[in-house]
């Protein structure tokens, strides 16, 4: 039955491509009686208008993408293009999802964001989730970097994470922290060698808040603080990718992201369970092992 469905599903999406397909059917009686069936389902564009453009990364990766206009989706299939290419990491996780079947249940453009982008999750009655949307403030911010960081949410979803606002700090410390260990491991703890334009070419400001350092009034504790914390990333990426990193490590500079990062501080309503563990973060460094050269 649940190849029916998925097949029921598939029908519905492509609908409107035009396409012949034969099934065959098998269903089990009460009494141990098994009849079989078959036929075919004949579909076509009977508008008579063209086909619509296909964008293979967005179909991989979201289940209905038609809130968008044409011009949307072709910007989001570059931008998810553009973010496999430019990060491992980026498509290790989209390449594992899209293997899992796990994707966003839609996208559509939402102006009532207070940010750039965003996603809203939908539960079962067991608190479960069961849909991910996935949202942008405007299309300007379809981009590789609003995509990527919306894309690491979803496998902290699929690993079992999301808690609710419980877990929305450490899910946000933790896309962060993936971002700095794998931008030091290229250059296994030697930042020196790393150039401008590699540090402009990085998803993320550091976990220890640099993008908001002019705001802060006490600069000596936060440049203590960045070089203790940097000395540690150079010393987990010595050899390059770490195979894992500790609970304890990974707990260890939450509060750096959370006092030195204003978009992600308490005061705005996040909050950083030290329950919630280094899952995700571990995962992506053995995609990492497994796919990345």
């Amino acid at each position: 039955m649940s190849n029916l469905v998925r097949f029921l599903n598939t029908y519905w999406k492509y609908r409107q491509y035009g396409f012949r397909c034969q099934y065959t059917c098998r269903f089990a009686g009460t009494d141990g009686y098994i009849p079989s069936g078959s036929g075919t389902i004949i579909t076509s564009n009977s508008s008579g208008t063209s086909s619509p453009p296909f964008y293979p990364l967005v179909e991989k990766i979201i289940y209905d993408e038609g809130n968008l206009t044409s011009k949307q989706l072709e910007q989001l299939n570059e931008a998810i293009q553009e973010a496999i290419n430019h990060n491992c990491y980026i498509e290790a996780a989209f390449n594992y999802l899209t293997k899992k079947e796990c994707q966003f249940s839609s996208v559509k453009i939402d102006p009532s964001l207070q940010g750039s982008e965003g996603n809203s999750v939908l539960l079962d009655g067991e608190g479960n989730p069961v849909r991910v949307i996935l949202k942008f403030g405007d299309e300007e911010y379809i981009c590789a970097r609003t995509f990527s960081h919306e894309l690491i949410h979803l496998l902290q979803i699929e690993q079992g994470m999301y808690e609710g606002l419980d877990s929305r700090g450490m899910m946000e410390y933790e896309r962060v922290l993936i971002d700095d260990i794998v931008f030091y491991s290229k250059f296994k703890g030697k930042i020196e060698r790393a150039t401008y334009e590699d540090w402009q070419s990085k998803l993320y400001p550091l976990v220890c808040g640099e993008f908001y350092k002019n705001e802060l009034e006490n600069h000596e504790e936060w440049d203590k603080q960045q070089t203790i914390y940097k000395d540690w990333l150079s010393r987990l990426t010595k050899k390059g990718i770490p195979e894992s990193i500790t609970d304890s490590d990974f707990r260890e500079w939450s509060s750096l992201f959370y006092v030195y990062d204003r978009s992600y501080s308490i005061t705005n309503g996040y909050k950083y369970n030290e329950s919630y563990g280094p899952i995700v973060l571990n995962k992506i460094l053995g995609l990492i092992k497994e796919n990345c050269k």
